[in-house]
């Protein structure tokens, strides 16, 4: 069964004129009488009884009326969703982003993206760098901010959006909150509280385990927001990067030597078609 077999019979059952039909559906009225006759066939039987100024429904023509009109509006439905896709005027955009990563950046692509295209839902999703990569990379996201030293060879594609250093998170009133920066020295020994899969924690540990110090968070927790609570709470400090959102009464205090600058960039599976929604945010991205 073709779509225009069924827009023919429905155009028929409406005019009940074969003439008229073929006219309202642009074609012949041999290549429509041709078209139902082959539906017929199909369908193992006639679908219209044609005499002489009376063309009407058959039994198996009105049972199978109600069934080629869904088939028509489901179809109708699925080219008006599809415009909809291309033209960015009902669709979803999803950006996945690595734990950790200083989404400031993103933030004015976000703005400008929003202003072109208000019909666009976006929707951010936080998860581990690895996770995040092994999303995009299988197809389970087509955008992320990944930091570039996040790489599978040559299988992603990176737009930078800026550099961030760790810092470190504390109250007014802790020790290092009278220093105008922090080392890794000062942190042996303190009690450090680190998110899961933030890349700026796993620098701080890398460069403690490079100077062979036996170093190991108090706390680990899942969010940048529990992070704050806990530390203006006074179990310690914490580690993140220097372009996050802190609450009034924390300080961020750069570390002066570790030796990381992490970029975070918008990401994409290298050789992979762009879909409508995903190449306007990367080129609105990429220029400002």
């Amino acid at each position: 069964m073709e779509m225009h077999q069924v827009r023919y019979f429905l155009a028929l059952t409406e005019a009940l004129n074969f003439t008229r039909a073929a006219e309202r559906c642009n074609v012949s009225q041999p290549t429509l009488t041709r078209a139902m006759k082959q539906l017929e066939e199909e369908l193992g039987g006639a679908l219209f009884n044609r005499e002489r100024n009376n063309t009407h429904l058959t039994e198996l023509g009105r049972r199978t009326e109600p069934h080629l009109r869904t088939i028509a509006e489901q179809a109708d439905a699925v080219r008006r969703e599809a415009f909809g896709v291309q033209m960015l005027e009902a669709t979803t955009l999803t950006i996945g982003a690595a734990r950790g990563t200083a989404l400031r950046h993103l933030v004015p692509a976000l703005e400008r993206f929003a202003e072109r295209h208000p019909g666009v839902d976006v929707v951010l999703l936080e998860d581990g760098p690895d996770a995040v990569a092994d999303a995009l990379f299988e197809g389970e996201l087509e955008l992320a901010v990944l930091v570039d030293d996040v790489r599978r060879g040559g299988d992603f594609h990176y737009h930078g959006l800026g550099a961030d250093r760790p810092h470190v998170l504390v109250r007014q009133d802790h020790a290092f909150a009278a220093l105008d920066a922090v080392s890794l020295d000062d942190l042996v020994g303190e009690a450090t509280i680190i998110r899961a899969g933030c890349a700026a924690g796993d620098a701080v540990a890398a460069g403690l385990a490079a100077r062979g110090e036996a170093w190991r968070p108090r706390i680990l927790t899942d969010a940048a927001d529990w992070m704050q609570v806990l530390v203006d709470a006074g179990f310690g400090h914490g580690i993140t990067g220097g372009h996050a959102e802190v609450t009034p009464g924390l300080l961020l205090k750069p570390l002066v030597d570790v030796d990381t600058e992490h970029r975070p960039c918008l990401t994409t599976r290298r050789g992979r078609r762009y879909s409508p929604a995903v190449r306007a945010f990367v080129q609105v991205a990429v220029t400002a």
